[in-house]
């Protein structure tokens, strides 16, 4: 019986696994032993060369291709030949796809094409230990395609002339993967019972998700000996694509599934599809994409995945996300606010995730009120604003020096300079890059952009007679210094527009005071610096102004910056 298949990289990182018939309270130990073997033994191997281990009256054979390491774990019949002779069509398999013993990069930019090429060597090695109820079928939607992951299809069943009418009670279908487990209960067509009669093709058009463009299909039958796998065919009729991934191609715990269904997102972004299956493996990411696109959603879901559970508007999108997992505590923690209060709630909660600005983090940490020692995430988002300033740079190093060395690492910019990424890849190891320069893809859709090149002094003339002409629910308007947003501020109060300010001269207290007046709808005018462009969430549809140099009008989402998470 085959037991395990693993794949792990340089650094003893788990980058695939496959368990057949471990107790999932059995596979920490496994997974924890076989790395520790290869590290053990596997420096200077070279490509293909087999070891050969004995645990626990179990047989391992483990190899190194390229910059990966393999491990075949088997007991009964595969005994060393036979995983020999296994670990030989599997390394032939991932060279086929990658076309050279691989790197860890090439692996991970191949990593569906060789997780379908693994499901079906296992599947194959496991076709022989069906149940006497269950008939069994590798299901191919079609070869692999990287950009079509969802579909609809069609299985047509034919039972054979000898076979009794069985009614559709009788006959349940599902998918699964490799080992029997439900992937998805598909949605059948016509779900009124009906007959498969004799010599008779009965029809349904199922429709779901397929991860890797392939699954498979169980039928399960109850009573009637006389009903045989051989006598049952299966095959596809028109493969339709309908769109790109679903969230549920990224294998999301079902709670995160019900998150994300609850927040109304239906598809992942670009940013999303590109980031999330490898953030969900611990790789270092480095991503530069507009505002809006849901780069804070990458690492919120991606640590949510992978966090065991034993500031702001990022803090808000965690405790989002994590509705269906209780367990998981979130805190937020930023200057402005008494520091006492925040000793409290690591004291008395005990987090697991811990958002904030890098001045009260590095403060608590130094108080040793916040711990960093069992820190597994770290991540930045807006990393360009404070790794371009020398200060806030310095505190996030001494932060980042305080976490462990064996860290998943992500930062995330709207903007993200030549000169700074440089200083962002000096935090991570091989990081994965995503950058979006594409301009037209830097711009929301939906988004409606005008500029209005005026003089210094039409300016306020042309502000009053916009904000009257225009159909708005709230308009923010962003200036450069405290002094111009409180001199525009007063204007725009003597011309009886309902009007608020907001800027860096004000309390911490006073700032968040208002601007909860403003986003409750008290006051439908803003004026603010760029603090505001650091802080607020606002979902409403509403007018931007830039006042300095020109005026941008456009439909407008901001988002929290300048915050560092920590999990646990």
């Amino acid at each position: 019986m085959l037991l395990a298949l693993l794949f792990a990289n340089s650094e003893g990182n788990i980058l695939v696994e496959r368990f057949n018939g471990v107790p999932s309270e059995e596979r920490l130990h496994w997974r924890s032993f076989l790395v520790k073997l290869g590290a053990e033994n596997l420096k200077g191997v070279k490509n293909d060369e087999l070891l050969v281990a004995c645990h626990k009256s179990v047989y391992i054979v483990y190899t190194v291709l390229g910059d990966v390491s393999i491990f075949v774990v088997g007991k009964d019949e595969y005994d060393e030949l036979a995983l020999a002779e296994a670990i030989f069509v599997i390394t032939s398999a991932v060279r086929d796809v990658c076309g050279k013993p691989p790197t860890e990069r090439v692996f991970l930019d191949k990593y569906g094409k060789i997780c379908l090429c693994l499901d079906e060597i296992v599947w194959k090695g496991l076709l022989e230990n069906t149940d006497k109820d269950r008939i069994k079928r590798l299901v191919r939607l079609k070869p692999p395609n990287e950009n079509v992951r969802s579909c609809s299809y069609t299985v047509s069943i034919r039972t054979s002339c000898s076979s009794p009418r069985l009614t559709r009670d009788q006959i349940s279908l599902s998918f699964g993967d490799a080992y029997g487990n439900q992937v998805y209960a598909p949605r059948i067509d016509d779900p009124s019972s009906r007959t498969f009669e004799r010599c008779s093709v009965d029809t349904f058009q199922i429709y779901g998700p397929c991860t890797y463009q392939i699954c498979y299909f169980y039928l399960y039958r109850s009573g009637y000996d006389g009903w045989k796998p051989e006598s049952v065919q299966d095959f596809l009729q028109g493969y339709v694509g309908i769109h790109s991934s679903g969230f549920r191609d990224f294998l999301l715990k079902p709670e995160l599934l019900r998150a994300i269904v609850d927040s109304g997102f239906e598809h992942p972004s670009e940013v999303q599809h590109e980031c999330i299956p490898q953030a969900i493996l611990g790789m270092d990411v480095i991503c530069q994409a507009k505002s809006g696109m849901g780069k804070t959603a990458v690492f919120v879901l991606s640590t949510l995945q992978q966090i065991e559970p034993v500031a702001g508007q990022i803090c808000h999108e965690f405790q989002r996300f994590s509705t269906y997992l209780p367990d998981i505590k979130v805190s937020v923690f930023y200057g402005g606010v008494n520091v006492k209060s925040h000793k409290d709630i690591l004291k008395n909660e005990c987090p697991h995730i811990v958002v904030g600005t890098p001045g009260r983090v590095l403060a608590l940490a130094r108080d040793k009120d916040l711990g960093l020692k069992n820190v597994r995430h770290f991540m930045l988002d807006e990393c360009d604003k404070m790794l371009e300033s020398l200060d806030m740079r310095r505190d996030v190093q001494e932060i980042f020096k305080m976490t462990p060395h064996d860290k998943q690492v992500m930062m995330f910019s709207a903007t993200l300079s030549n000169e700074i990424r440089p200083v962002c890849k000096k935090f991570m190891q091989d990081p994965m890059e995503i950058y979006v320069d594409d301009e037209a893809k830097l711009t929301l859709h939906g988004l409606v952009q005008h500029y209005i090149k005026l003089s210094e002094l039409e300016k306020n003339h042309k502000l009053n007679d916009l904000l009257d002409a225009l159909d708005f629910n709230q308009v923010v308007i962003f200036v450069k210094s405290v002094n111009r947003a409180a001199e525009l501020n007063k204007l725009l109060a003597e011309c009886n527009f309902p009007s608020i300010c907001i800027h860096s001269g004000m309390s911490q207290e006073e700032r968040l005071t208002r601007y909860k007046s403003f986003k409750e709808g008290h006051k439908r005018i803003l004026v603010a610096t760029d603090l505001v462009g650091k802080g607020g969430f606002i979902r409403e549809k509403f007018v931007v102004g830039q006042f300095e140099k020109n005026i941008l009008f456009r439909i407008y989402f901001c988002k929290i910056k300048n915050k560092i998470t920590l999990c646990t």
